[in-house]
């Protein structure tokens, strides 16, 4: 299989599964009390994902800070999927995932309290509202609060996308989102527990259990991790706005929901807006989890970064860095944040690679690149270093 074909293959995988996860939601909490079947489907998947991380030699210790950090984030992230198993009772498969499509118009309008965005990020956000607004309105069988329930998720999810990019986390994204997971699977199964009352769950509901589980935990994310590391981010992206295509569809196959002329004009709406939000960003993927494989077309120079800020539609921690190349001018680039802070990074030296004109900041913690170099290096930006 050639590199392109395992790219659409990891693609489409993505597309697929984390578009169907709405339904597994659904199946799932027909039959389980829906507390407990997020908190035990995290809790499992979670466990799991730490098992993948100490086969492929990785560590789950981390630093008090990021154990805090995984602690909160776990709350809101997982809290917030946890929200749809009660909201997808009573709100169409389609519908819910357009509203939490609404996700990175959330995250942007975080960013606007510090920071200033470009006009075009700024127009998806207001046509992005004016989709949701249309969403809003109760139709097809869903009611006002399963409604409410479903923005509520999509507020805690950009939250905790939000801060997970200005917080202390573990440097290996598969050991951050294992402890997120197992953080908030524990934290809501006290409570999932007093909900537990002699139920029968159906064999659907195990088998929407097990299908978020395996596929929708473990498959997807593994998927969506290896294509950071080998497509272009643009091309990665377009799940935001594609997944939403097909849980709609798979609603209409499996739920007999029906595509109301309010559900249509909305998605259109709220699919450009969050397409044209999303893709307002760099070109490149970062370089692969498990170090940088380097190659003769590749250049690294050093670069000094000039200012920071946090990427508008990424699922995890994930910076937007202006860097001076020196003669070779300021370029854009995406990096993981790592163990660094962006007032830390603000000023630093960096080693970037150009490839096709385009800037990656190589971060040694989270991919085993090059090491920072420090403010106080005596190099000088756009300085040839490998």
């Amino acid at each position: 299989m050639t590199r392109g074909s395992k790219v659409w293959a990891a693609l489409l995988t993505v597309y697929v599964i984390w578009g169907s996860t709405y339904l597994g939601i659904y199946y799932a909490g027909r039959t389980i009390p829906p507390l407990f079947a997020a908190s035990t489907r995290f809790i499992a998947s979670g466990s799991i994902m730490a098992l993948i991380v100490v086969a492929r030699g990785g560590s789950l210790r981390v630093s008090r800070r990021a154990a805090l950090s995984c602690l909160v984030i776990g709350c809101l992230l997982p809290g917030a999927n946890s929200i749809l198993f009660f909201a997808e009772r009573n709100v169409p498969t389609g519908l819910a995932s357009l509203i939490i499509a609404s996700v990175p118009l959330w995250v942007a309008v975080l960013r606007l309290t510090r920071e200033r965005l470009p006009w075009q990020v700024l127009a998806g956000i207001g046509i992005g509202f004016a989709g949701v607004a249309v969403l809003a309105q109760p139709s097809g069988g869903a009611k006002w609060w399963g409604i409410a329930l479903c923005f509520c998720s999509a507020v805690m999810w950009a939250t905790g996308s939000y801060l997970s990019a200005r917080v202390e986390m573990p440097a290996d994204p598969f050991a951050a989102t294992s402890l997120e997971m197992l953080a908030g699977g524990f934290v809501m199964l006290p409570m999932a527990a007093f909900t537990v009352h002699g139920f029968s769950p159906s064999a659907g509901s195990i088998a929407g259990w097990v299908y978020l589980v395996v596929f929708g935990s473990l498959v997807g994310y593994t998927a969506y991790v290896w294509l950071l590391a080998n497509a272009p981010l643009g091309l990665v992206s377009t799940y935001a706005y594609v997944n939403p295509v097909i849980a709609i569809g798979l609603g209409v196959l499996f739920r007999g929901e029906h595509l109301t002329w309010r559900l249509l004009v909305g998605a259109v709406i709220v699919v450009f807006a969050v397409a044209a939000v999303v893709r307002k960003e760099p070109g490149t993927a970062p370089p692969p989890d498990e170090g940088v494989r380097y190659v003769p077309e590749v250049e690294l120079y050093a670069g000094r970064v000039v200012s920071v800020s946090d990427h508008p539609g990424a699922r995890g921690p994930s910076y937007l860095v202006d860097v001076d190349l020196g003669g070779r001018g300021i370029r854009q680039a995406q990096m993981e944040p790592g163990a660094y802070a962006k007032d830390e990074l603000e000023g630093t030296l960096v080693v970037v690679s150009l490839d096709d004109d385009e800037a990656i900041v190589l971060a040694a913690r989270s991919h085993g690149g090059p090491r920072l170099l420090r403010p106080d290096g005596d190099v000088e930006p756009g300085t040839l270093v490998a």
